[in-house]
């Protein structure tokens, strides 16, 4: 009768532990059609052939270098973001470079237009009540009308402009190189080890007295990155 009860109870062990498998062998895999996903490894299984998506996608992120991703923004604004995979970000990058071009411009023309009529006002050796002013030809209300400015007043706006054509190029400049810190920043994320292999321990430890006293109870925060 002992030695009974002992088999009665290693053959409900066994057939408990069959069905837990069973049941796992269902929670960790979905049939569809002839394929079937499996959770342990995220395998897709079709009849010979096995597509492995984890190691799949982990060998394609393995290959963004980081170095290589701020290399190529910084010769071509928009490289680095294709090369890491994500081209949608190109757009953002020549809308604020566009726009930084297009001001340049603008405010260069403005510059190099009133410059000359204060050269004109200045240089200007006549008497009377147009004496050392220029004629400009600007947009008002509109429209463009030709107006007089005085040598002070063209001075002025050319400086403004100046100014402005100058703050421009150097947001351009600033512009170009966020681009490629942004580059080597999204890279340096996609390559992340976001794996299971992260773990954190907590562990007692006793921490010597300074006082002579005895020895203080503490714990230990121990982060392992593998």
């Amino acid at each position: 009768m002992k030695y009974r009860g002992v088999w009665m109870w290693v053959v409900l062990l066994l057939t408990t532990g069959a069905v837990q498998a069973q049941k796992k062998a269902v929670t960790d895999s979905v049939r569809v059609g002839n394929s079937v996903l499996t959770a342990d490894d995220s395998t897709i299984v079709n009849g010979a052939d096995t597509v492995r998506i984890s190691e799949k996608k982990t060998a394609e992120i393995r290959k963004i270098i980081p170095r290589q991703a701020t290399i190529r923004s910084a010769i071509l604004p928009g490289l680095g973001q294709i090369y890491n995979g994500q081209p949608w970000k190109v757009p953002f990058v020549y809308a604020a470079l566009g726009t930084e071009v297009y001001l340049i411009i603008d405010f260069n023309k403005k510059y190099l237009k009133f410059e000359s009529a204060y050269r004109t006002a200045y240089e200007d050796k006549s008497t009377g009540e147009n004496a050392k002013t220029a004629v400009v030809r600007i947009k008002r209300d509109g429209q463009w009308q030709d107006v007089r400015f005085g040598v002070a007043q063209l001075k002025t706006i050319t400086d403004i402009y100046h100014r402005y054509r100058d703050l421009n190029v150097i947001l351009m400049a600033a512009f170009w190189a966020l681009n490629a810190v942004e580059a080597n920043v999204a890279a340096h994320l996609k390559t992340f080890d976001m794996s299971d292999d992260l773990s954190m321990q907590v562990k007692p430890m006793l921490i010597p007295n300074l006082a002579g006293g005895p020895p203080i109870v503490g714990a230990k925060l121990t982060l392992t990155i593998k």
